[in-house]
């Protein structure tokens, strides 16, 4: 699929004008991952953005015990995201699980095109502060549900009361 509009599909940049995608998709780059490879890795300085363009990846969280998949992803979805935003390490490791193909967005580049357009980038923190918006409330809403399970499981005695 075309750079300007797979970007154009992501909630991240849901919402900007045509012009702006493209403009955006002019700093991106095609990566290729092979299957069992991986794209980061946990603790990895984060400084992209990527989209999948075709294939798919696993998410690997690293536990007391090992890595554990907390979720797969497949073409149209993005990851990396927050590290646009911040540069914090990375918080899990991403593997292609077969062939894959990205769209890459680097924070520097993104810094510097913003910086050059001050209507971009009013643009682009207004999607943004509505696309965290809304994981934030879906964060919120799936804690509430998970509180509410907890309180029912105590009521069977699976957990202790300070927990």
């Amino acid at each position: 699929m075309d750079k300007t509009k797979l970007l154009g599909q992501i909630s991240m940049f849901k919402g900007l004008h045509a012009a702006c995608i493209k403009t955006l998709s002019d700093v991106a780059k095609e990566v290729k991952v092979g299957k069992g490879n991986q794209v980061f890795a946990q603790g990895n300085p984060g400084d992209s953005l990527f989209v999948i363009n075709s294939g798919s990846v696993r998410v690997l969280k690293k536990g007391s015990e090992g890595y554990d998949e907390v979720a797969r992803m497949g073409a149209g979805e993005a990851f990396g995201e927050m590290s646009l935003i911040e540069d914090e390490p990375r918080s899990a490791t991403v593997e292609a699980v077969e062939p894959t193909h990205l769209i890459q967005i680097k924070r520097s580049d993104l810094e510097n095109l913003l910086e050059r357009d001050n209507a971009l980038a009013m643009e682009t923190y207004k999607a943004w502060a509505k696309y965290l918006s809304e994981r934030l409330r879906t964060a919120t809403k799936t804690l509430a549900n998970s509180m509410d399970a907890a309180k029912q499981l105590r009521k069977f005695n699976y957990f202790p009361e300070t927990w």
